[in-house]
């Protein structure tokens, strides 16, 4: 028997705002870098740095009810989701909550990479 739509949903969203805040801390910590050279990237005009957008996903995240505290380790957490999903319905399952989550915003190389090797996943 599997989890309730509701519980699904919970986890697809946290999957997608975890793969975007992941990603979004290693573009800040790009830019932060670019900025030691005296460098920076050229964004459109109006459009969110990558330490604004963690900071807002951050949020979101918190009101989503992850423990932000321990957001340091990301990749950590969004693994745990992949093995509960993997443990609700196997990679079927995996894999639809993944395309989801990628259609929604959700960082696809984020994901693949950090469920290889769960279940049947192979990034």
């Amino acid at each position: 028997m599997g989890a309730p739509d509701s519980d699904l949903e919970r986890i697809r969203l946290r999957i997608i705002l975890l793969s975007r805040y992941m990603q979004a801390c290693i573009d800040a910590e790009t830019d932060a870098k670019l900025a030691q050279r005296g460098m920076r990237y050229d964004r459109p005009s109006g459009s969110e740095t990558p330490a604004q957008l963690s900071k807002r996903l951050q949020a979101a995240l918190s009101e989503s009810g992850v423990n932000v505290s321990t957001l340091a380790d990301g990749k950590s957490q969004l693994k745990a989701l992949g093995e509960k999903i993997n443990s609700m319905g196997g990679f079927d399952l995996m894999l639809e909550i993944a395309e989801s989550a990628v259609r929604e915003g959700g960082n696809h190389s984020r994901i693949e990479k950090t469920w290889d090797g769960i279940g049947q996943w192979m990034a």
